[in-house]
């Protein structure tokens, strides 16, 4: 999930440590890491279960994650980020 963390960090402009930290952390790394546990489970099709174990976090709070980006979703700026970087996860899904 290197590609992953890479492309999310470099989209919401946040280190890439901070998308996988266990510490509390600012509004937008905490977007990134929702965003990122959201693109394992639409994109690589991921359980919750199994990208909790990657965040170390519950498996509740990514269903809590996938639902907050699902809900911001709605904002087109939002919305088109989110597409952008679904696209390029599949395509480097497909290629590699």
């Amino acid at each position: 999930m290197d590609i992953l963390s890479q492309k999310v960090a470099r989209s919401f402009r946040v280190r890439r440590a901070s998308i996988f930290a266990s510490d509390r952390c600012s509004a937008r790394e905490s977007l990134a890491r929702h965003s990122a546990m959201y693109l394992m489970h639409v994109v690589f099709g991921c359980s919750y279960t199994d990208i909790a174990e990657r965040f170390q976090r519950h498996r509740t709070s990514v269903l809590y994650a996938c639902r907050k980006v699902e809900d911001r979703r709605d904002d087109q700026a939002f919305d088109a980020r989110i597409s952008r970087l679904e696209q390029t996860l599949r395509t480097f899904r497909r290629d590699g």
